[in-house]
């Protein structure tokens, strides 16, 4: 069970023993803002061990290794193992909020992943143009549940009658299937409700509300199933 509080604590020892947080980061490979997310407690799951391996490096007789094994909760697994070498799955990762992945935007290095997540993809795909998001509302039920993973193809356009990530005044995230108007677009939940009204957009409105597409969703996994 990976311990960020204690994580926390053993990050702030070794940074205070650097002179600034630019020079704790560099001496351990790992980027800066990363880092400030696990010393201010604001990720769940653990770093990779080849990450933890940086930090032990950098960390001046603070830490060990194995202390930071431990307190990650990190354990030798056949399962995963496997899978890592499987032609038929691949290592994308996986967020859970908008601020996860905007910082994890900043290089798109898989190791600083918040959370890892593997699935199943074809041969011929790149890993990297894919990424998995955590399902933060039942706007998409019965299709994705709360909880539920989407599996989303990086790319910013939109197709029409297709589901999308979406991105509003820079603060916003949606899941909707967007129909292409003459004058706009429409972005439709699957559960309506007061609470997941349609949204209609014009041109201007797309504009003016910094509409974004993040990637289209290619598949649920957990509970249900994009077709």
């Amino acid at each position: 069970m990976f311990d960020k509080k204690t994580f926390s604590e053993i990050l702030t020892r070794i940074y205070k023993t650097y002179p600034n947080q630019r020079a704790f980061a560099d001496a351990t490979g790992v980027n800066r803002a990363y880092l400030s997310q696990y010393m201010n407690k604001k990720l769940d799951s653990p770093p990779s061990p080849k990450i933890l391996k940086g930090i032990s490096n950098a960390a001046k007789g603070v830490t060990t290794y194995d202390e930071l094994m431990k307190v990650c909760g990190h354990l030798a697994g056949t399962v995963t193992n496997s899978l890592m070498n499987s032609q038929y799955f691949a290592q994308i990762p996986l967020f859970f909020s908008l601020q996860e992945f905007l910082v994890y935007n900043i290089d798109r290095n898989i190791e600083y992943a918040p959370h890892n997540y593997y699935t199943s993809i074809y041969t011929k795909d790149n890993p990297e143009d894919f990424f998995a998001f955590k399902a933060f509302d039942n706007s998409m039920i019965p299709l994705l549940d709360v909880g539920d993973i989407a599996i989303i193809h990086r790319q910013n356009t939109f197709e029409d009658k297709q589901t999308h990530l979406i991105l509003l005044d820079d603060d916003t995230l949606l899941i909707r299937k967007i129909i292409v108007l003459e004058d706009g677009l429409e972005l439709h939940s699957a559960n309506p409700s007061p609470k997941h009204d349609m949204i209609k957009l014009t041109n201007e409105e797309m504009k003016k509300r910094k509409f974004t597409i993040l990637g289209k969703v290619i598949k649920a996994e957990n509970k249900s199933a994009f077709k």
